[in-house]
């Protein structure tokens, strides 16, 4: 396994982008469901604030992962979450 010290510069760089992304690529896919198979005295299910935090996750090793097309080369990561706190709060503060 490689160390990654050069993805985990860039992601760091690039988290704010990312989590940005990531947010609203959420809230495109999820709230439309989540409207879809509400009861139906809900009248709105939206997110009100939706963000994975400023500490952006840590690559800890890259490592070649044999692909079923030879033309293409795939990379597993892990990337653990550095807390146990939930990623989204569970109520108002």
């Amino acid at each position: 396994m490689l160390p990654p010290r050069f993805l985990n510069d860039a992601l760091g760089m690039l988290w704010p982008a990312f989590d940005t992304a990531l947010c609203n690529l959420i809230r495109a896919e999820l709230e439309p469901f989540m409207r879809e198979c509400a009861p139906a005295m809900v009248q709105g299910l939206y997110f009100e604030r939706l963000s994975f935090g400023l500490a952006r996750p840590s690559i800890l090793g890259v490592r070649s992962v044999p692909s079923w097309n030879a033309e293409h080369l795939a990379i597993g990561a892990h990337a653990p979450r550095r807390s146990r706190q939930p990623l989204l709060p569970l109520g108002k503060p």
